[in-house]
């Protein structure tokens, strides 16, 4: 068996970008209302929380470069405490890491998300990051 890629850009042979989970955090909502001209926001369901895994997502090269998530037909599962995946949420979010499309100029940096519901009571111990595509899937643990 081939070594299961690491990466995000591995898996999908993605070119010219790395991405770098950065960490989560739970929200009944995101983005949350403070932030000025928000187009969509997501609310969770009653007895939910959302989880909004992040990722950087660096322009590794020297000129600027479209990043087209959707042209990788990129599909995530959100593992969390070893249970069932479920999928990543379709959002309308501008930053959705699954559906993400624009682009990032030479040497710099986007923050992606990628969004699941978890129940409320969810103390969050690990997380894996299940990627789907048509090779199968490969998981990457990101806590």
């Amino acid at each position: 068996d081939a070594a299961a890629p690491s990466t995000i850009e591995e898996y999908y042979d993605i070119q010219d970008f790395t991405f770098q989970y950065s960490g989560y955090e739970l929200a009944q909502s995101y983005p949350s209302g403070e932030e000025g001209g928000i187009f969509f926001s997501m609310d969770a369901t009653e007895g939910m929380q959302l989880l909004v895994l992040k990722f950087t997502v660096s322009n590794t090269s020297s000129a600027d470069q479209t990043l087209d998530m959707l042209e990788h037909d990129a599909k995530f599962r959100i593992s969390v405490n070893g249970e069932t995946g479920e999928n990543a949420l379709s959002t309308m979010l501008l930053n959705d890491l699954q559906a993400y499309k624009d682009v990032i100029p030479a040497g710099s940096s986007v923050e992606l998300v990628s969004i699941v519901e978890v129940p409320q009571s969810t103390a969050i111990e690990t997380i894996d990051f299940v990627l789907r595509g048509a090779e199968g899937s490969a998981v990457i643990n990101l806590q």
